[in-house]
């Protein structure tokens, strides 16, 4: 599925999506409007590689980066906050409903990673009540 990212309204990258289920993920590239963001993706990133540690670095400081786990947690509610601002549209520029979005920037690229709300125009079943029973 190829989607536009906006944050805040601007485009940030456009690419396509693999589909697993309700999951969405894939690699995008960047739009010139994505320099906003990413100093706070890449800093999540960096806080990701602290927060998994090994256990002989109890303090949580990553070598590397010299970032502590508070700094890291405080890091990644900085991208929470830069994801709750995002959006995904389709190729007729449709919105996407989604639970939530994620960025990652690393070496290997930028992309991310979402949970799509499955509607009955997506031709996908969507759990609705409590009790089991799906509608289309």
């Amino acid at each position: 599925m190829r989607v536009t990212v906006l944050h805040c309204g601007e485009p940030i990258g456009v690419g396509e999506l693999a589909l697993a289920g309700r999951l969405a993920a894939g690699d995008l590239d960047a739009l010139p409007a994505y320099r906003a963001v990413r100093p706070v993706v890449r800093g999540a990133e960096c806080a990701r590689r602290t927060l998994g540690a090994p256990p002989e670095n109890p303090e949580g400081v990553d070598a590397a980066d010299g970032v502590t786990c508070l700094e890291a947690l405080a890091r990644l509610d900085a991208l929470a906050a830069v994801a709750a601002e995002l959006e995904l549209r389709d190729t007729r520029g449709a919105r996407l409903a989604t639970e939530w979005v994620t960025l990652w920037d690393h070496a290997g690229g930028f992309g991310l990673m979402a949970e799509l709300t499955l509607t009955p125009q997506s031709g996908v079943r969507r759990p609705v009540p409590r009790d089991g029973a799906y509608a289309l």
